[in-house]
């Protein structure tokens, strides 16, 4: 800052400029008697982020329900700057959730 001046104007250049484009994908896929779903989910930042959420239901009978999702982050699948997309911050949270539920 010591080569500044007094009231001179400075600027700043970002790579964005606030805006972001996503692509979303997600399906659901029951089975004929629907024991068994089959789920699916994504988010592409076109900067270079992957989200993929794959997911399994199973509905044993008598009101419980049994889903497994596994979440995979990608923060630099492609591109030069992996801080220029939203999933870079979460690159971290690649997780397995199993969930046991009673319906009454």
């Amino acid at each position: 800052m010591s080569g500044l001046t007094p009231g001179q104007q400075t600027t700043v250049t970002h790579e964005k400029s606030g805006n972001a484009n996503y692509l979303v994908f997600g399906f659901l896929q029951p089975t004929d008697n629907k024991i068994f779903e089959i789920e699916f989910a994504s988010l592409v930042d076109l900067d270079g982020g992957v989200l993929f959420q794959p997911g399994l239901r199973w509905n044993p009978g008598d009101g419980y329900k049994v889903e497994a999702f596994y979440t995979h982050i990608d923060g630099d699948a492609w591109g030069d700057n992996p801080y220029s997309n939203m999933l870079s911050s979460l690159d971290f949270a690649d997780e397995l959730s199993i969930r046991l539920t009673k319906q009454f």
